[in-house]
Protein backbone atom coordinates (compact mmCIF):
# COMPACT_ATOMS: atom_id res chain seq x y z
CA UNK A 1 0.00 0.00 0.00
CA UNK A 2 1.58 3.31 -0.97
CA UNK A 3 1.33 6.51 1.05
CA UNK A 4 -1.69 7.75 -0.93
CA UNK A 5 -3.59 4.52 -0.23
CA UNK A 6 -2.96 4.52 3.53
CA UNK A 7 -6.12 5.51 5.39
CA UNK A 8 -6.23 7.99 8.24
CA UNK A 9 -7.32 6.67 11.62
CA UNK A 10 -10.88 7.73 10.74
CA UNK A 11 -10.53 5.97 7.40
CA UNK A 12 -9.20 2.88 9.15
CA UNK A 13 -12.23 2.92 11.44
CA UNK A 14 -14.47 3.08 8.38
CA UNK A 15 -12.57 0.20 6.75
CA UNK A 16 -12.93 -1.88 9.91
CA UNK A 17 -16.67 -1.13 10.03
CA UNK A 18 -17.08 -2.02 6.36
CA UNK A 19 -15.20 -5.28 6.94
CA UNK A 20 -17.33 -6.11 9.98
CA UNK A 21 -20.49 -5.40 7.99
CA UNK A 22 -19.29 -7.63 5.16
CA UNK A 23 -18.56 -10.47 7.61
CA UNK A 24 -21.99 -10.18 9.24
CA UNK A 25 -23.76 -10.09 5.87
CA UNK A 26 -21.70 -13.05 4.62
CA UNK A 27 -22.55 -15.11 7.71
CA UNK A 28 -26.18 -14.05 7.55
CA UNK A 29 -26.29 -15.32 3.94
CA UNK A 30 -24.76 -18.64 5.03
CA UNK A 31 -27.17 -18.84 7.96
CA UNK A 32 -30.20 -18.16 5.76
CA UNK A 33 -28.99 -20.80 3.31
CA UNK A 34 -28.78 -23.28 6.21
CA UNK A 35 -32.05 -22.17 7.81
CA UNK A 36 -30.27 -20.38 10.67
CA UNK A 37 -29.68 -16.83 11.82
CA UNK A 38 -26.17 -15.41 11.55
CA UNK A 39 -25.81 -15.76 15.32
CA UNK A 40 -26.93 -19.40 15.31
CA UNK A 41 -24.58 -20.09 12.39
CA UNK A 42 -21.63 -18.54 14.25
CA UNK A 43 -22.47 -20.46 17.44
CA UNK A 44 -22.57 -23.64 15.36
CA UNK A 45 -19.08 -22.72 14.17
CA UNK A 46 -17.91 -22.52 17.78
CA UNK A 47 -19.25 -26.03 18.37
CA UNK A 48 -17.69 -27.31 15.11
CA UNK A 49 -14.25 -25.90 16.02
CA UNK A 50 -14.25 -26.61 19.76
CA UNK A 51 -16.84 -29.28 20.45
CA UNK A 52 -18.16 -31.35 21.92
CA UNK A 53 -19.02 -28.69 24.50
CA UNK A 54 -21.15 -28.52 27.62
CA UNK A 55 -23.88 -25.90 27.41
CA UNK A 56 -22.11 -23.88 30.11
CA UNK A 57 -18.93 -23.77 28.02
CA UNK A 58 -20.90 -22.75 24.93
CA UNK A 59 -22.48 -19.96 26.99
CA UNK A 60 -19.04 -18.82 28.16
CA UNK A 61 -17.60 -18.82 24.63
CA UNK A 62 -20.56 -17.03 23.06
CA UNK A 63 -21.52 -14.69 25.89
CA UNK A 64 -25.09 -16.00 25.81
CA UNK A 65 -27.15 -16.68 28.92
CA UNK A 66 -28.01 -20.24 29.91
CA UNK A 67 -31.58 -19.73 28.68
CA UNK A 68 -30.39 -18.36 25.34
CA UNK A 69 -28.04 -21.34 24.91
CA UNK A 70 -30.91 -23.73 25.61
CA UNK A 71 -32.97 -22.08 22.84
CA UNK A 72 -29.95 -22.04 20.51
CA UNK A 73 -29.21 -25.72 21.08
CA UNK A 74 -32.87 -26.63 20.63
CA UNK A 75 -32.91 -24.83 17.26
CA UNK A 76 -29.68 -26.52 16.18
CA UNK A 77 -30.97 -29.95 17.28
CA UNK A 78 -34.28 -29.36 15.48
CA UNK A 79 -32.34 -28.38 12.34
CA UNK A 80 -30.24 -31.54 12.53
CA UNK A 81 -26.95 -29.66 13.06
CA UNK A 82 -26.09 -30.84 16.57
CA UNK A 83 -27.00 -33.57 19.01
CA UNK A 84 -26.93 -33.85 22.78
CA UNK A 85 -24.93 -36.76 24.13
CA UNK A 86 -23.93 -37.88 27.61
CA UNK A 87 -20.49 -36.81 28.81
CA UNK A 88 -18.29 -39.94 28.86
CA UNK A 89 -16.60 -38.88 32.12
CA UNK A 90 -19.61 -37.46 33.98
CA UNK A 91 -22.98 -39.05 33.30
CA UNK A 92 -24.77 -36.03 34.81
CA UNK A 93 -23.46 -33.70 32.11
CA UNK A 94 -24.60 -33.41 28.52
CA UNK A 95 -22.29 -32.44 25.67
CA UNK A 96 -23.30 -30.76 22.45
CA UNK A 97 -21.62 -32.08 19.33
CA UNK A 98 -22.14 -31.52 15.64
CA UNK A 99 -23.74 -33.92 13.23
CA UNK A 100 -22.58 -34.36 9.67
CA UNK A 101 -23.99 -31.43 7.73
CA UNK A 102 -25.75 -32.15 4.47
CA UNK A 103 -23.63 -31.25 1.44
CA UNK A 104 -24.61 -27.96 -0.18
CA UNK A 105 -22.64 -27.56 -3.43
CA UNK A 106 -23.35 -23.82 -3.73
CA UNK A 107 -22.21 -23.16 -0.17
CA UNK A 108 -19.17 -25.43 -0.60
CA UNK A 109 -18.20 -23.57 -3.78
CA UNK A 110 -18.63 -20.15 -2.12
CA UNK A 111 -16.46 -21.17 0.83
CA UNK A 112 -13.79 -22.75 -1.38
CA UNK A 113 -13.70 -19.66 -3.60
CA UNK A 114 -13.37 -17.35 -0.60
CA UNK A 115 -10.59 -19.53 0.82
CA UNK A 116 -8.67 -19.40 -2.49
CA UNK A 117 -9.15 -15.65 -2.75
CA UNK A 118 -8.00 -15.09 0.83
CA UNK A 119 -4.90 -17.25 0.27
CA UNK A 120 -4.10 -15.40 -2.94
CA UNK A 121 -4.46 -12.07 -1.18
CA UNK A 122 -2.19 -13.11 1.69
CA UNK A 123 0.37 -14.55 -0.75
CA UNK A 124 0.58 -11.12 -2.44
CA UNK A 125 1.81 -9.52 0.82
CA UNK A 126 5.43 -9.51 1.87
CA UNK A 127 6.47 -10.85 5.27
CA UNK A 128 6.16 -7.46 7.01
CA UNK A 129 2.74 -6.76 5.53
CA UNK A 130 1.49 -10.20 6.59
CA UNK A 131 2.82 -9.62 10.11
CA UNK A 132 1.04 -6.24 10.27
CA UNK A 133 -2.25 -7.71 9.05
CA UNK A 134 -2.04 -10.66 11.44
CA UNK A 135 -1.18 -8.32 14.30
CA UNK A 136 -4.10 -6.02 13.55
CA UNK A 137 -6.57 -8.89 13.23
CA UNK A 138 -5.30 -10.51 16.44
CA UNK A 139 -5.55 -7.33 18.49
CA UNK A 140 -8.93 -6.32 17.04
CA UNK A 141 -10.30 -9.82 17.71
CA UNK A 142 -9.20 -9.59 21.35
CA UNK A 143 -10.70 -6.10 21.67
CA UNK A 144 -13.99 -7.16 20.07
CA UNK A 145 -14.25 -10.09 22.50
CA UNK A 146 -13.50 -7.77 25.42
CA UNK A 147 -16.18 -5.29 24.38
CA UNK A 148 -18.69 -8.09 23.77
CA UNK A 149 -18.05 -9.36 27.32
CA UNK A 150 -18.42 -5.81 28.65
CA UNK A 151 -21.72 -5.31 26.83
CA UNK A 152 -23.05 -8.68 28.00
CA UNK A 153 -22.76 -7.71 31.69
Amino acid sequence: MNQAQQPSSAGATRLASDLADAFVLFHEAIGVRRGLSAGDHKALGVIERSGPLAASELARRTGLTAGAVTGLVNRLVDGGYVRREPCPTDGRRVLISTTEAPHDPVLADALATLEREASSLVDAFDEHQRAAVVGWITVMTERLHAQARRLAR
